[in-house]
């Protein structure tokens, strides 16, 4: 059975460590990504809110210092040293990035991010710095990093989380493994909250980028997932959907196993209508059967 094939782009807002680690990873992965950040260098809040001492006014999941420690541990993000200083932070994500080859769009404010459900895709607005317009892009997959500030168009719609006797209500509960926002198609957010225990885990304060590491691979898989089965809308199933897990070890376990499961796709109108043609052109050129008459 025929099916179109198309090569997942994606697009990440937010240039901060997790949205790095997201663009880095699909990018060597061979999907075409780029990484829109309104500042002028990456890094996020705690880079551009900090001080020229490597202090951050600002903060990465409740750290409030930048220190040596920050830096990627997969081999091949990690390409060069990092000595707590906000310029070897930034030289350190730029390394990793410009290797992988993603597109980085520096001084772009995304404004819009909207799904076009007849080309499968998102459709994603911008501007300069100085308020102009950039044209539209069209990306497979949104993956938002943008921390505390939510990207325009890229939010989970309304999600009723169950109630009950020793039920408690959490901030991930519209999230499937605390990175896909149920209802939402081919979207991803890296930016959510780590689990509660996390930022007092001895393994938080050895590698704080951990779970940003975790979050981008999980990235990558999931490009990687729709490529094979799509194009098409890649949906978590509410029946399957999974809550984050309580503890760093085992969130890090959970993203860096992916599960198809949870996902369901629908195909693109077009690809359906390619396969059914294929489908029925190879129906009508099987050879007939015919019933042999006794005699």
């Amino acid at each position: 059975m025929f099916k179109p094939y198309r090569r997942p782009t994606v697009a990440v807002i937010g240039a901060g460590p997790a949205g790095c680690a997201a663009a880095a990873e699909c990018a060597f992965s061979g999907f075409e990504t780029s990484l829109f950040d309104a500042n002028t260098q990456p890094g996020g809040t705690i880079v551009n809110g900090a001080s020229s001492g490597g202090a951050a006014s600002g903060s990465h999941q409740g750290s409030a210092e930048l220190t040596k420690r920050y830096h990627f541990n997969v081999p091949y993000l990690k390409l060069t040293d990092t000595d707590g200083s906000v310029a070897s932070f930034v030289t350190h994500l730029e390394a990793a990035l410009n290797a992988a080859g993603a597109k980085l769009e520096l001084g772009a404010t995304v404004t819009t991010a909207t799904f076009d459900e007849e080309r499968g895709q998102w459709a994603v607005a911008s501007e300069t710095s100085n308020g102009s317009e950039r044209p539209v892009e069209y990306f497979d997959i949104v993956v938002r990093a943008t921390g505390s500030s939510a990207s325009n168009g890229v939010r989970p719609p309304a999600f009723k989380a169950a109630t009950g006797p020793g039920i408690k209500e959490d901030e991930t509960d519209h999230l499937h493994l605390g990175i896909h926002p149920i209802g939402l198609p081919n979207a991803l957010f890296v930016d959510g909250p780590y689990p509660a225990n996390g930022l007092d885990s001895r393994l938080m304060r050895k590698k704080p980028l951990a779970i940003a590491e975790a979050r981008g691979e999980y990235c990558r898989r999931y490009a990687r997932f729709l490529e094979v089965n799509g194009p098409g809308e890649l949906r978590v199933q509410p029946d399957h959907w999974l809550a984050q897990q309580a503890t760093v070890k085992q969130e890090i376990a959970n993203l860096t196993s992916f599960e198809p499961f949870p996902y369901k796709v629908y195909l693109l109108a077009d690809s359906e209508k390619a396969s059914s043609k294929a489908s029925s052109k190879a129906s009508s050129k099987a050879p007939s059967k015919t019933k042999a008459t006794a005699k």
